[in-house]
């Protein structure tokens, strides 16, 4: 599903244009600011590419309900294309993957039921990888294929949500 939606911050592009976008931190604090964002920080995903080749993809359950902030570059929605304004943020619905394009900043902001999701998925895979390590023969093995079966969905759902 496409963008939904556009959102036009309060301050102008000029302001976004002076952030350094490597400077996660600064850039952090002012998008918080910006869309009034009290939560913690694993409710905000700042990435940051450098590409030349083809689009980076990337996955996350927020994805289903976020707010994207564009900063510099663009990024490709499966279903829309290129998203290509920069300084403004987008209401994103029912996505499996985004994919950055060349130098690309977004600061992604989880919102409705999605607070909190990554950080459950994160957590869950952090429980098994101790078990995989140090846990008995049926608990190793156990882990490993949990390990295995969520690398397999997502390199599958990779290739299926590619945009070319």
């Amino acid at each position: 599903m496409p963008a939904l939606q556009r959102i036009i911050p309060s301050r102008g592009k000029e302001f976004w244009d002076t952030l350094d976008p490597d400077n996660m931190k600064q850039v952090l604090e002012a998008v918080k600011e910006e869309f009034k964002r009290p939560e913690s920080a694993h409710e905000l995903h700042y990435l940051n590419t450098m590409s030349r080749g083809s689009p980076i993809g990337d996955s996350k359950p927020c994805y289903r309900d976020c707010l994207i902030f564009l900063l510099r570059g663009e990024f490709i929605i499966g279903g829309q294309g290129r998203v290509i304004d920069t300084g403004c943020a987008y209401r994103v619905k029912d996505e499996a993957w985004i994919w950055l394009c060349g130098t690309t900043t977004i600061v992604v902001m989880e919102e409705g039921e999605q607070r909190g999701e990554c950080l459950r998925c994160t957590q869950e895979s952090r429980e098994l990888k101790p078990a995989e390590r140090d846990g008995t023969r049926k608990e190793k093995k156990r882990a490993k294929k949990l390990l295995d079966e969520k690398f397999q969905a997502l390199s599958a759902s990779s290739r299926l949500h590619r945009p070319w």
